[in-house]
């Protein structure tokens, strides 16, 4: 059987570390040490992310992406103009208006934000 005055000093000794004569200089070589593996760490990780980056956009470059999209973009612009000045009602409005279409538009586009607006306010009451 174990003694039980044995386990109890035994228990206080473990609980309580001895006070060591290089305590505070033992701590602050850690805390350095500790330090210094993090800003390794930072620069380490920083330096990888920016030689990732290059690299991810050195790829996109040399594979024609920005071409092709200043293309398509130019493309569907025309296409864009086109199917606009062909369409009737548009035409139609802007004869009937005196400031044109494009105030109809807006003014149609901020009457859908006020309803939005709207609905979300009363969303936010109930």
């Amino acid at each position: 059987m174990a003694d039980p005055e044995f386990e109890a000093r035994l228990g206080r000794l473990f609980a309580q570390s001895p006070v060591q004569a290089d305590n505070t200089a033992f701590a602050e070589r850690v805390s350095r040490r500790l330090d210094r593996a993090w800003t390794w760490r930072r620069l380490l990780i920083g330096g990888l992310g920016v030689v990732g980056g290059l690299i991810g956009v050195g790829q996109v470059v040399a594979s024609g992406v920005v071409g092709r999209a200043e293309i398509l973009s130019s493309q569907s612009a025309k296409v864009l103009s086109v199917s606009l000045a062909n369409h009737v009602p548009s035409r139609l409005l802007a004869l009937w208006t005196p400031l044109g279409a494009d105030l109809l538009w807006a003014a149609g586009a901020l009457a859908i934000l006020a309803v939005g607006l709207a609905v979300m306010r009363s969303i936010g009451d109930i």
